[in-house]
């Protein structure tokens, strides 16, 4: 039995067109901010959430999730590894001051550092 698409989204707030319609708003009010003020990777936001968008649709079109196979050992590993080098990529779009890349310290190395310490928990689930 294939599972409808509502079961694999969810409702309300697990819906993850409602996060990227959000996310696309919060996006398009960025931009309304000076250029000296945004990072000078900026598009690599809207490139993640392209991707998102293909994924779900390629998933809905071509029943992915029974095609991609993973083995169960590897599965959580690949999950980790990708969470944490697409929140690197998201980090590249932000910026404290307009001149280093990275949303937590005003130079670049010391940010994408303490970013660690948010993209590695989140990518555990703790």
């Amino acid at each position: 039995m294939q599972p409808k698409p509502r079961e694999l989204y969810g409702h309300g707030i697990w819906n993850a067109w409602l996060w990227i319609a959000i996310g696309l708003v919060f996006a398009a009010l960025n931009l309304s901010n000076p250029p000296e003020l945004r990072s000078r990777l900026w598009f690599t936001e809207l490139v993640l959430y392209s991707l998102m968008v293909f994924g779900l649709w390629a998933n809905t079109k071509f029943d992915l999730r029974k095609r991609v196979r993973l083995p169960r050992k590897f599965a959580p590993a690949i999950y980790v590894v990708l969470v944490w080098l697409f929140g690197m990529v998201f980090e590249t779009s932000l910026t404290v001051t307009g001149v280093g890349i990275g949303g937590l310290h005003a130079e670049t190395q010391p940010s994408f550092i303490l970013a660690q310490g948010d993209y590695i928990p989140i990518a555990l689930g703790l």
